[in-house]
């Protein structure tokens, strides 16, 4: 397996979105939010505000005093989140995608064991499906929906297709279900943005995927592996792409609808005559 040495594309300082000849591009894992239900995800992150609040009293006591547009409520209730562990699973996440590419590349890496144990999980199912990674971390981007973004693995099938294939660590206790029944729709269109797009460098631009030697992935279907953290066990998601591209033609309409202006603050001039005209 290779990690492609490309020139990346220039980062959004603000929101991280990728510069994308000239302009700035939706990250692939962003759009799904435009139609997504974050309602529960909007509860959880304000009991974590909360609980980071009341463990921490100095945050409120920085919150003193402040007016209510002032910009530093947004670092505390992020501090607060953090202080309560919000960042923890992201954080573990990452340390495990890195721990797999070790793996990929012929290496053995080192760690906590739970980490560890999540990573050869991950490479046992590649084995069990007879899936070959040939790329780790490839930035693509599609010029139509103005998305862009990197994916985690193109692997080779036994039937000699090329699929895309995210890692996704879910919480523990979970499994495949529940990351499907409650993540299928953000999966989906992540991933259907990634398989429909091409490899874009950030000093050549758009280029064909045989100009970087790897086969063109397939956009009908993809797999996501879920791995519960901590679990050592590895399950495979099948996501089907069609629909996803779909769902995300949609998102991009959801997003650019709340960009338009149906409304304005005052009513036209009206036009008064008189009998006379």
């Amino acid at each position: 397996m290779k990690r492609l040495e490309v020139a990346p594309p220039q980062r959004h300082k603000g929101n991280d979105q990728p510069k994308v000849e000239g302009k700035w591009y939706t990250r692939a894992s962003a759009l799904p939010k435009a139609i997504d239900d974050a309602s529960g995800l909007a509860k959880w992150a304000e009991k974590k505000v909360a609980e980071g609040l009341v463990n921490n009293p100095y945050l409120i006591d920085a919150a003193q005093g402040l007016a209510p547009d002032d910009y530093r409520w947004g670092n505390i209730a992020a501090e607060a989140k953090d202080l309560a562990g919000s960042s923890d699973a992201a954080e573990y996440g990452s340390v495990v995608h890195k721990a797999t590419e070790i793996i990929d590349a012929g290496k053995i890496p080192t760690g906590p064991a739970d980490v560890i144990a999540d990573a050869q999980a991950y490479k046992a199912c590649c084995e069990a499906l007879e899936l070959k990674p040939l790329a780790a971390e490839v930035f693509v981007a599609d010029g139509t929906l103005k998305v862009a973004g990197s994916f985690d693995r193109l692997v080779e099938c036994p039937d000699g297709s090329a699929r895309i294939l995210d890692i996704k660590t879910i919480k523990q206790g979970k499994d495949a279900e529940y990351a499907s029944r409650w993540n299928g729709v953000k999966y989906s269109i992540q991933l259907a943005v990634y398989a429909n797009a091409k490899p874009y460098c950030g000093t050549r631009g758009f280029v064909e995927w045989s100009e970087i030697g790897l086969p063109e992935p397939a956009t009908d279907r993809a797999i996501v592996f879920a791995i519960p953290r901590g679990s050592g066990e590895c399950q495979p998601i099948d996501i089907d792409l069609v629909q996803g591209y779909e769902l995300a033609q949609l998102a991009v309409k959801v997003r650019e609808a709340r960009k338009s202006r149906p409304a304005t603050p005052q009513l036209p001039q009206q036009q008064l005559t008189t009998e006379e005209g």
